[in-house]
């Protein structure tokens, strides 16, 4: 029941690594709760994860969902916001602020897919092919 109000929406965050070692700390506390470990046992993460099935870390789980979103994004019609917004398909008058967050979601994505060896386009013609 955790996991799910945990992870709620995080298809469409921008995390930062402060961000995802709060969530970590956060997973790992409420597994040694559920074992009923203390941290005074000395038990690593990797042996608790072990110990509940393998369980995986947060960060896969949010890059696993991401992905999804993207995959979903990317076979939506033309004229969705969201396909128009990641292809920036956008109006003239919507600008980007100069005080943005440099991390964006599509940088994110990007480096996501690096580490799976595809790039943008690649993965777009991957994601057209529902069950790949």
């Amino acid at each position: 029941m955790i996991l799910p109000i945990l992870l709620y929406g995080s298809e469409t965050w921008v995390i930062l690594k402060q961000d995802l070692n709060k969530l970590e700390v956060f997973q790992m506390r409420c597994l040694r709760q559920i074992l009923q470990v203390s941290l005074r046992d000395r038990i690593s993460n990797n042996e608790i994860r072990h110990r509940c099935h393998d369980q995986s870390s947060i960060d896969k789980q949010i890059q696993r969902r991401q992905l999804r979103w993207f995959g979903h994004v990317c076979r939506m019609s033309d004229h969705r916001l969201p396909h128009r917004l990641l292809w920036r398909q956008c109006p003239d008058h919507w600008r980007i602020r100069r005080d943005a967050p440099k991390k964006i979601w599509v940088k994110q994505i990007e480096h996501d897919l690096k580490s799976r060896r595809l790039n943008f386009e690649q993965a777009k013609t991957v994601a057209t092919d529902r069950q790949a």
